[in-house]
């Protein structure tokens, strides 16, 4: 025993000595993220290192992480613990490290989140080896499922911020939560849900977007161009990603300088534009193009050159047709200018049924207030307008924008689209929808209602805003949503069953304009299930007390009885061995 000990203390001494030298011999600075699972998903530091590592960057993000934890709970750990955040960080010297937390408290919970930073920020100063560490706020992203996406993810930058600049945590940020944000509004809806796994969970696609944005920060430098992407990921869907994070971290999109003109001539017209990036307006390329159905093709002289600000277009056909330029830089970065239309002259003009380039989208105004629909559509002839509200048409809504009466609340909820119409044919436009509020922020609701305080399953209800959302918080951990009906209630079950315990239910409500503060605590308390006691159970083919052959039962006890004093009247008779018992 003795030789093992001394061979395990060799063992760990030995370790202890390759750990400091292979340190020693490393410039690589480090650092820890302390969070959840929005960075543990598909290890978005893994993906940062390998990026770094292709770029000769000497940096390497570890992280400490539990499933679920809020900052604030982290803090609560002592550092006595060995895997709690707080030994890590005072028994590391770290460069860096970024605290990240739950999804929606800082929109929800500003106050909360602004102690639980001030707290670690005291802790990391008094605490960590490193006197020069620097401390990182990881940008969440909005919910996938919120109806206000953008309006959240400014909400979740602006707060982030705010709490970075506070005196004394002089902190920067990592704004993937922007990231996802730049890919809504420039290319679309269904390409935010590809970045989501779940309604809060990033996708593989969306954890690179992430790595690419740190990599950016930390580096001050773009990742477009890196050939490391995650295994299931194909090129220009990385490019794209790389793209997307430099814009949000701070890279620059080239402008238009001066908007796209044209002068035709026949079947010829003659087209220009200007644009202008902080690299230089001779580091960009202009690339015409065609939008929609057009009446015939279109070539464009020095196309995709710095030479094509000025460019030809030739058309093969007489008709409408409506062009637009992309203007990119030298990063990789572009914009794409506004839509003009010509008519070219000189041929056969051939009917073309409408396409619609631009749908409209879903508004939210303040009951009284107006809103405003638009949609943008192309062909030949030039297409007709008729808007429709539930399927129905409205009278005198037929230009390509609309705006309704001062609202009511019975418009909240209302379908509206525009019908697109020519002598080639018709297209009717995406489905929109009105949203109605109060324009104010919720007022702090109503306790809830609790139907079942001793069940797995409570129903939870209540009143308020119509078409807010309620957002169900369990010790202050949201564990459901639901958004107001038209008639202003709402009612609520946990989809899986409580564990047992006390469970202390608030409510809070929001919607486009803010969130209230938490509604007074329900409390459910669930008892656990105990099993019955008595012996086998019926089920498992004994009886219990009730009788049969359970061990509880009176006659295995008389029998039990029976054979002690018949084993005691053998040994006292002339027999001197106990026949139960073999040689």
């Amino acid at each position: 025993m003795n030789h093992f000990r001394k061979f395990i203390n060799c063992c760990l001494v030995i370790g202890i000595w390759l750990l400091t030298f292979a340190q020693i011999g490393t410039a690589a600075e480090r650092v820890l993220s302390i969070g959840n699972s929005l960075i543990n998903r598909n290890d978005t530091p893994g993906m940062f290192n390998l990026m770094a590592a292709e770029a000769g960057k000497g940096l390497r993000w570890t992280e400490q992480y539990w499933s679920g934890r809020s900052l604030a709970q982290h803090f609560s750990v002592s550092e006595t613990q060995v895997t709690s955040a707080k030994y890590v960080v005072s028994h590391t010297a770290w460069d860096y490290i970024i605290l990240q937390e739950f999804s929606s408290t800082p929109l929800i919970d500003l106050a909360e989140y602004r102690q639980s930073v001030q707290n670690w920020r005291d802790y990391i100063r008094a605490n960590c080896p490193n006197p020069q560490v620097q401390i990182i706020l990881f940008q969440n992203w909005a919910y996938d499922t919120s109806s206000n996406y953008a309006g959240d993810s400014v909400g979740l930058q602006t707060n982030t911020l705010s709490v970075a600049q506070l005196s004394g945590v002089d902190a920067w940020t990592i704004p993937s939560g922007r990231a996802f944000n730049v890919v809504n509004t420039t290319d679309g809806v269904s390409a935010r849900h590809n970045l989501y796994a779940d309604y809060r969970h990033p996708s593989v696609l969306g954890s690179y977007l992430s790595a690419c944005v740190a990599y950016s920060c930390f580096f001050r430098s773009s990742p477009v161009g890196l050939a490391y992407r995650p295994s299931g990921l194909s090129a220009a869907q990385a490019a794209q990603m790389q793209t997307r994070a430099w814009v949000a971290a701070g890279g620059t999109i080239p402008t238009i300088a001066t908007n796209p003109t044209s002068t035709t001539n026949g079947l010829s017209a003659q087209l220009r534009v200007t644009g202008a990036d902080d690299n230089g307006q001779s580091q960009l390329y202009y690339t015409w193009e065609t939008v929609g159905t057009a009446p015939g093709s279109v070539t464009f002289s020095m196309n995709g050159t710095n030479s094509a600000s000025i460019a030809t277009a030739t058309f093969s056909a007489a008709g409408v047709y409506n062009l637009r330029v992309r203007i990119m830089d030298c990063g990789g970065l572009s914009v794409v200018s506004e839509n003009i239309s010509m008519t070219a002259s000189g041929g056969v003009t051939t009917p073309v049924s409408p396409t619609i380039t631009t749908q409209p989208t879903n508004q939210t105004v303040v009951l009284g207030s107006t809103a405003t629909f638009n949609v943008i559509a192309t062909g030949t002839p030039s297409p007709s307008y008729q808007w429709q509200k539930n399927g129905v048409n409205i009278t005198g809504a037929t230009a390509s924008t609309y705006t309704t009466t001062a609202t009511v609340i019975g418009d909240h909820g209302q379908i509206f689209r525009c019908v697109v119409s020519n002598s080639a044919g018709t297209r009717n436009s995406s489905n929109v929808t009105l949203t109605v509020t109060s324009g104010t922020p919720p007022v702090t609701p109503p306790s809830p209602i609790l139907s079942g305080s001793n069940s797995a399953r409570p129903i939870l209800s209540g009143t308020a805003e119509v078409g807010a959302t309620v957002h169900i918080l369990d010790n202050n951990s949201e564990v459901g949503t639901v958004v107001v009906g038209l008639s202003g209630n709402w009612s609520w079950t946990p989809s899986v069953d409580l564990l047992p315990g006390t469970h202390p239910l608030t409510v809070v409500v929001q919607n486009a304009f803010g969130s209230s503060v938490p509604s007074a605590v329900v409390s459910v308390t669930v008892t656990p299930v105990i099993p019955p006691s008595g012996g086998v159970s019926s089920e498992e083919g004994g009886g219990g007390s009730g009788g049969g052959c359970g061990l509880g039962s009176t006659s295995t006890l008389m029998i039990l009885l029976f054979f002690a004093a018949f084993r005691c009247l053998y040994l006292n008779g002339s027999q001197k061995s106990d026949p139960f018992i073999q040689d």
